[in-house]
């Protein structure tokens, strides 16, 4: 079904429609534990997301692209990405949708059992003064 949604999309020139429908094929892909199929797909997206200056998309991808990591074992730049999706947005004014939050709140909550919160804030606090482009930078490194 996504990939009808995202080639009908693409007929009709619908960019951002098309984006969101790669992102939510990528989401499902990530809880499926396709993992590096997902990180792929978010290299590519997150991409879109910025020329079209949606920054709360932007740090959507920089949040699930910090999921991957998690599910990785990589905490340290996840946290970093947190931090800087979580900066982003409040710059951004772009908040959270409501169904996104739980499973933010439980990466925060792994990140901190794993890292403890010394080492999470560090890496967090090294996140939210990154650029937006430096966020995407990072992310696009993993």
């Amino acid at each position: 079904s996504f990939g009808v949604a995202i080639q009908r999309f693409t007929e009709i020139g619908d960019e951002r429609m098309v984006l969101a429908s790669r992102s939510d094929l990528t989401h499902a892909l990530r809880r499926g534990a396709r993992l590096d199929e997902a990180l792929a797909i978010y290299h590519e997206t997150i991409s879109g997301w910025v020329h079209l200056g949606n920054r709360g998309a932007v740090a959507n991808q920089l949040e699930n692209v910090a999921y991957v990591l998690i599910e990785r074992g990589e905490h340290e730049p996840a946290a970093r990405l947190l931090g800087a999706a979580d900066a982003i947005r409040e710059a951004g004014d772009a908040r959270m949708a409501f169904d996104e939050e739980p499973e933010y709140a439980a990466a925060l909550d792994r990140l901190r059992a794993t890292m403890g919160e010394t080492a999470f804030s560090a890496a967090s606090s090294a996140g939210r003064v990154m650029s937006q482009t430096e966020a995407v930078a990072f992310a696009l490194e993993t």
